[in-house]
């Protein structure tokens, strides 16, 4: 039973290429939702790992790692995606690779410097949970990124990672405070 929130993990990376190949082919409603529900289930399994990992204490150093893995592996092909079946959207995975590497250096900064590997914050999770649903919505109705409207789902996933990762510097600098006094 202790395993469950690491093999959910895992799961959500495997489910990764299924997700882009029924994007990537899609040409009917049908297979836009198919894409949309896979997506959906990497995201409810993403949930249900780490509700599984902390009500049932079962929170380990692997699964602090392997869960946002999963997580960055996703939004980013995810983004990806998108970006290759409109090529206006390629701000969308460079914004996300940027975010990720930097989150990614200083995560193992800290390791490095202070043993602490981090673990998610609810305001991290907020902007996982929003990035999620735009994604599920953009990608079961492709027609929400035609012409300028495009902008506000993408404005909304921007605000939301930019807030999450000001909240973040926040904490890893006062965390390196905290480890020199």
């Amino acid at each position: 039973m202790r395993h469950i929130p690491n093999l959910l993990s895992a799961f959500r990376i495997l489910l990764i290429p299924f997700i882009l190949r029924a994007y990537l082919h899609a040409t009917q409603l049908q297979d836009y939702v198919l894409a949309g529900v896979l997506l959906g289930v990497s995201g409810i399994t993403d949930i249900a790992d780490g509700y599984i990992a902390r009500k049932y204490q079962f929170v380990t150093n692997l699964g602090k790692v392997l869960d946002p893995i999963a997580d960055k592996l996703t939004q980013i092909a995810v983004a990806a995606a998108l970006w290759m079946r409109h090529p206006s959207l390629w701000p969308l995975p460079a914004f996300l690779l940027v975010k990720e590497l930097t989150t990614a250096a200083c995560g193992v900064w800290m390791y490095r410097r202070a043993g602490v590997v981090g673990s998610a914050k609810w305001y991290g999770k907020m902007a996982t949970i929003v990035y999620y649903v735009v994604m599920f919505l953009l990608i079961i109705f492709p027609s929400l990124l035609e012409g300028p409207r495009a902008f506000v789902p993408l404005a909304l996933v921007g605000l939301a990672m930019v807030f999450a990762g000001v909240r973040y510097a926040v904490d890893f600098r006062k965390e390196l405070g905290n480890r020199k006094s």
